[in-house]
């Protein structure tokens, strides 16, 4: 009965593996507080060494009362779902704007009133070319507190800058990993990640990494085919207006839902990936498996009564 065992634990041990799942996956954030909204949340722009451009965003008193709003300017690590993490205070990254940046003055903006902030950029004329950021945070002070002491913040938003230095500029990126998922019933936004599903797998995760100096704007086609090479699901990935950028010297994840996996067994994720003038093509493939519980019982019966046949007939069997 030793064979039996061996294969009743096998199939055992693939129930187990297809429960198992991984790290949740965070939502992004938005582009307005309780008390101020801010419009685009994201400005790009190129000024040559030298040179100055800037930077525009529309800020919008959305309280009941008159408000001052305040500017401070923040370096920040981005993190895989895009979303800026500003540095604390002492640390900076070699990609900090604050010696480019020159701030507002504070901006009065009475109830529904909005306005537009205005935020030169100025490039030394030995600047490095590359890519640098920063994130302007703008604060709502009630108007009637803004004198000193403690002051109540009505809310804040914050507006990530994003200069182009242009010149010798490198532009190389990684395929990471394709991960699929499945966002879990109740969860907020949360993911499970894995190789096997006792349920259709739904979403899809590009994780990508910027090796040059230059913002990179990854894109391409992403295909989901079942065993039988049959495409089930496609999508392009980072398809929006703007595309998401990729900042240098990290990763991003990009995730998108689908539909089509249906019945149980293999699929294929095939993830062809570009950026720049597309001229280079990342390609990479993995392979996932929808596994229903009832196909892994019906599996371990089908394999014991297997087995179980095998020992009977090999106990019948004349011994010479």
């Amino acid at each position: 009965m030793t064979v039996f065992r061996k294969v009743v634990g096998a199939v055992s041990a693939l129930m187990i593996l297809a429960a198992t799942a991984v790290a949740p996956v965070g939502a992004q954030d938005g582009g307005s507080a309780s008390g101020l909204r801010i419009s685009p949340t994201r400005n790009e722009v190129t000024v040559a060494p030298g040179e100055t451009g800037q930077a525009k965003f529309n800020i919008k008193n959305v309280t009941s009362g008159p408000i001052v709003v305040k500017s401070q300017l923040n370096d920040f690590d981005p993190q895989e779902d895009g979303s800026p993490k500003p540095l604390k205070d002492g640390e900076s990254n070699a990609a900090s704007i604050k010696s480019f940046i020159t701030l507002p003055s504070d901006l009065s903006l009475t109830p529904d009133q909005d306005d537009d902030v205005v935020i030169p950029i100025s490039i030394p004329d030995n600047q490095a070319p590359g890519a640098y950021y920063g994130v302007v945070l703008f604060q709502g002070v009630p108007a009637n507190q803004t004198g000193g002491g403690q002051v109540s913040l009505t809310g804040s938003v914050g507006g990530i800058i994003l200069v182009n230095v242009p010149g010798n500029i490198k532009e190389s990126m990684q395929l990471v990993s394709i991960r699929a998922g499945r966002a879990t019933p109740g969860s907020n936004n949360e993911i499970r990640l894995s190789n096997v599903f006792a349920q259709p797998f739904d979403r899809v995760q590009i994780k990508v990494k910027n090796t040059g100096n230059s913002f990179l704007k990854p894109f391409g086609k992403v295909t989901i085919t079942n065993w039988r090479g049959s495409e089930v699901a496609s999508y392009e990935m980072n398809d929006s207006d703007p595309r998401a950028n990729v900042l240098p010297d990290s990763q991003r994840v990009f995730t998108n839902n689908i539909e089509g996996v249906k019945l149980p067994g293999r699929y294929t994720i095939t993830a062809g990936i570009s950026y720049g003038d597309g001229g280079d093509v990342l390609t990479q493939k993995v392979n996932v498996w929808y596994l229903p519980i009832w196909t892994v019982v019906v599996s371990v019966l089908v394999l014991a009564a297997i087995v179980f046949a095998i020992l009977r007939l090999l106990k019948r069997s004349p011994r010479k």
